[in-house]
């Protein structure tokens, strides 16, 4: 794998596919590497949708509807507000 690397001596014939073996072991890997990170984010993201679901009922006086409710209200404000100005024409 780390023939690839290995820049002192040209890859031909058995040292090329020991070169493009090591580059598949690579792919693979990182590949491997960053579908665990994209899991365990997923896995998070479905963990806070949960107690988002959770806290929603009646008992807990409906935080996360209000929340969204500011959310959506603060994002209509500050479009509005950068609608409003007008950019600087330069000379």
């Amino acid at each position: 794998m780390l023939f690839y690397f290995f820049f002192s001596v040209e890859h031909t014939g058995p040292g090329k596919v020991v070169a493009r073996t090591g580059i598949m072991f690579l792919m693979i890997a990182f590949g491997a590497a960053f579908g665990y990170t994209v899991m365990a984010r997923m896995s998070l993201l479905i963990g806070r949708l949960t107690d988002l679901i959770e806290f929603t009922d009646p008992s807990y006086g409906r935080p996360s509807l209000w929340l969204l409710g500011l959310t959506i209200l603060t994002l209509v404000v500050m479009a509005r507000r950068s609608s409003g100005k007008q950019p600087k024409e330069e000379e």
